[in-house]
């Protein structure tokens, strides 16, 4: 079936170093376009991005930036690839610095600090690394929650200023001449616009505001109110009709008095958390709400409270630096929807990552009218998930359907029972029966990893609370030991060890909380892992930490002040499990596309490993298989693959790559070079795609040195063929990577094949300022391609070598005439590097072996 779940972008770590770099206004303004592109629709794809703020550290370096996009829309951008790239964004906000909501000035303040705090780590986390490879390559942040869209609650952006505060007490200076109607206020009449509920309060409150007692007693009677839902819009300003003006602000209003609004002209406070006893109190709300703060929980812990509540359809209000607003929504990449209650200003996508916003943070929880709690299905129970114990990519789930509401109220029926893994449906069954127990077989899961399972019961529409079975390692283990200790009572003092998958996820967190030594044996999945460190609230002075693996053998030992570890990944392993590592890499990698399928194929010796074949596409792990081939069901644009084999022993290195574009989304091909002018400038040259119907441009990527990262260089319009590159000045390798861009359906082809190897789709050039363009050269290889024998030859030769594009050695020889004759036959098809050392200096040239 069509592939559904997008996983996080693997991270090479044996090889790539996840340095914290400060990032410049130009990097963040071409990758914020690169996100435009990717993520906003069609006819804004285009729309520049304008600065219109950039916030600073104490000590004077760029903590992030705030670019408008066109004339509506904004993104706010991280200055340093320790912290998430993406702040926030909005699709349709512009960013006023001048006139924002106050709850957000202190949310960007709380993420200078934490942009502050993040440049000092030594290197970013995993998750955080893959954001920005992955913005960097396609534009797109990583897909954490099954490609799950944009849509939020609530639809009303309503406001603390007048006609909002008609019915607050008059007060000089105010809006409109009376005082604020207060966030508290705003944000609570929003929900309880939401659900339309009630009609009719109960009781009555009278109060004298704190700072103006003056404008008291102020009374409400909420039990003779009428609330006119029918005549609230989702927005008003001075010029509505008096009947909307009256509806909305009698409601704000009222909710103001039943928490004791402390009213002023100039700005309106209250206790958010005493919603918690007036919402039930005086609107019929549940007694159940709960005022919850974050610092009671870790990240993933707060994150899974808020989510949990949305995908029930319960937005919240969020408690943050004093002030309150409404959190309804999370999208795919974990940043939440936020309405600020200021007309709309700003509302929109941000993340609130370990480094946010935590200053006093808190939720209201379950604020849900009483008749909605009390009839909503109860989690089940006994959930259990049993992955397969032969290696297989299975799990069985297992549970008790629910027998009570969550108000203990029996269950008679249930309409539907869901199971989700990692926020994506799996399975449902409908008209199950209350209280039985109920088991499903996950035979379809993608690759062996960590997975987050989830079953609920659905009853009248209304989505009931969730069993879960978090970080779920599905894979072959074997067990390790890690011995902790610390000289302080606190233990680590919040510090923690991070074991990561391939994938980038947590699998476990290992810590102590008192100077008590501790021994774990814990499960290590066979392959590739990673440890991080995440630094303690405040430094321990001495802490030690040994990790040994399955057979007893120390791989890591720290001893020292918290001070000498450097936050961020610590090391990788490619666990064995003692066993030695005999899998050689997969080779001969190719995808044919069959109609809109994308088929791999691959060779191993004829050897199908223990375990089976990882799959990445586009360098995140993708899929697995138990044969030599892969089938990528329903692709729509273009992506690149590599294989590795799994074994007892561990992983092993990646296949060549291949790739593959979809039939409506064609890449370019023939991609080569020559040298042009006095300093030999790159010019590279290709062919335009076979059908280049809708064709709108191409993308052209630049890595300097076999280490290096590709970055976007160029975007070059449907015509061209060619182009020279002026701006790789310095000696040595540059590698090119040229993308076939077809707006209208928001496609990006795989990249161009190169000339004379068609399985082969970047381009490695060798410049110098002083080398000789091949045909002016008196170096010569020929034939070529060739096939069997190779001819070098050039004036004074004394060394040749040539090197495949994986940069192997595969041929040496010292030559003291002229001319050298090589035998091809066994050299695999593709291109090679021949570098000769000659009277003129070293030359180097490339040859296509063709069989």
């Amino acid at each position: 079936m069509r592939k559904t779940i997008f996983t996080m972008l693997v991270l090479a770590l044996s090889s790539i170093a996840l340095q914290a770099r400060p990032v410049d206004q130009a990097t963040a303004s071409r990758l914020g376009q690169s996100f435009v592109k990717a993520n906003f629709e069609f006819t804004r794809q285009s729309d520049q991005l304008n600065l219109v703020q950039t916030a600073y550290s104490d000590r004077g370096e760029a903590c992030y930036y705030v670019f408008n996009v066109g004339e509506a829309g904004f993104v706010i951008f991280a200055a340093d690839d320790n912290y998430r790239p993406i702040i926030g964004y909005s699709y349709s906000d512009t960013f006023n610095p001048n006139d924002m909501a106050p709850a957000m000035v202190d949310f960007l303040e709380v993420v200078r600090q934490g942009v502050m705090k993040a440049s000092q780590a030594s290197s970013a986390q995993p998750s955080v690394a893959a954001d920005w490879a992955m913005l960097e390559k396609t534009g797109r942040l990583v897909s954490r929650h099954g490609g799950r869209g944009d849509d939020h609650l609530v639809q009303t952006t309503w406001n603390q200023n007048y006609p909002y505060n008609y019915y607050c007490p008059e007060g000089e200076g105010g809006p409109g001449g009376h005082c604020y109607a207060g966030c508290v206020a705003t944000a609570a009449a929003q929900l309880m616009k939401f659900w339309n509920h009630p009609i009719h309060g109960q009781g009555s409150y009278t109060y004298y505001p704190e700072d103006h007692p003056e404008y008291g007693p102020l009374t409400v009677n909420f039990g003779e109110a009428t609330y006119d839902w029918d005549n609230m819009p989702n927005a008003i300003t001075a010029n509505s009709p008096i009947e909307q003006i009256e509806a909305v602000a009698q409601l704000i209003y009222h909710v103001g008095v039943s928490v004791d609004m402390n009213y002023r002209p100039t700005s309106s406070g209250a206790v958010t958390g005493k919603l918690c006893q007036t919402m039930p109190a005086y609107f019929f709300y549940t007694d159940r709400m709960d005022n919850l703060y974050r610092e009671n929980y870790t990240h993933e812990g707060y994150m899974r409270l808020l989510t949990d509540a949305i995908d029930m359809g319960w937005p919240m209000v969020h408690r943050g630096g004093g002030h309150a607003y409404v959190v309804d929504g999370y999208n795919d990449h974990d940043m939440v929807h936020i309405n600020w209650g200021w007309s709309g200003s700003s509302d929109d996508w941000f993340n609130i990552d370990e480094h946010g916003y935590t200053d006093g943070e808190s939720v209201i929880y379950n604020y849900v009218p009483a008749e909605v709690y009390s009839a909503t299905p109860n989690a089940p129970t006994n959930m259990n998930v049993v992955p397969s114990q032969d290696g297989t990519l299975m799990a069985t789930i297992s549970w008790k359907n629910p027998a009570i509401t969550l108000t203990n109220a029996t269950l008679t029926a249930i309409d539907q029972i869901v199971v989700e893994r990692d926020g994506v449906v799996i399975y449902t069954e409908d008209n199950v029966a209350p209280g039985a127990d109920m088991s499903f077989v996950d035979e379809n899961v993608p690759y062996y990893d960590v997975f987050n399972y989830a079953v609920y019961a659905v009853l009248g529409g209304q989505r009931g609370a969730s069993a879960k079975v978090e970080k779920q390692l599905v894979a072959p283990t074997c067990d390790w030991k890690i011995i902790m200790q610390s000289s302080a009572f606190q233990g680590w003092n919040g510090g923690y060890l991070s074991l990561y998958s391939t994938t980038g996820k947590e699998i476990q967190r290992f810590t102590i909380t008192n100077s008590v030594p501790a021994t774990l044996d814990f499960p290590m999945p066979v392959g590739k892992a990673c440890f991080g460190w995440t630094a303690p609230n405040n430094t321990v002075n001495n802490i030690s930490m040994v990790i040994k693996d399955a057979q007893g053998n120390t791989v890591y030992t720290y001893q020292g002040s918290t001070t000498g570890l450097d936050e961020g990944i610590l090391f990788d392993v490619n666990n064995g499990c003692g066993n030695t590592l005999v899998t050689t890499a997969p080779y001969h990698l190719m995808a044919e596309m069959e109609g809109e399928d994308a088929v791999l194929t691959w060779e191993n010796d004829g050897v199908v490993p223990d375990y089976g074949f990882n799959i990445y596409r586009d360098e995140h792990l993708y899929g697995f298989s138990t044969e030599l081939r892969f089938v990528d069901e329903g692709i729509t644009e273009g992506h690149c693959y590599t294989v590795t084999a799994l074994n007892h022993g561990g992983e092993s290195d990646p296949s060549n790559e291949t790739c593959a574009s979809a039939g409506d989304c064609l890449g370019a091909y023939n991609l080569w070079y020559e040298y042009v002018g006095n300093n030999y400038k790159i010019k590279l040259t290709w062919d335009k795609p076979v059908n280049a119907e809708g064709l709108s441009g191409y993308y052209l990527f630049r890595k300097d040195g076999q280490d290096g990262t590709y970055v976007r260089i160029k975007l070059l319009n449907s015509s061209a063929t060619s182009f020279t590159d002026n701006t790789a000045n310095v000696q040595g390798d540059y590698y090119y990577r040229l993308y076939a861009y077809y707006s209208a359906t928001d496609c990006t082809s795989s990249p161009a094949a190169v000339k004379y190897d068609p399985n082969l789709f970047y381009l490695h050039v060798y410049y110098s300022p002083t080398s000789v363009p091949e045909n002016e050269s008196s170096a010569r290889l020929f034939p070529n391609p060739a096939d069997h024998n190779l001819q070098i030859e050039a004036d004074g030769m004394t060394q040749v070598s040539v090197y495949n594009q994986m940069g192997q050695l595969v041929y040496d020889a010292k030559c003291d005439s002229n001319m050298l004759n090589v035998s091809v036959e066994g050299w695999s098809e593709g291109v090679y590097f021949v570098k000769m050392q000659t009277s003129q200096g070293l030359v180097t040239r490339r040859v296509a072996i063709v069989h």
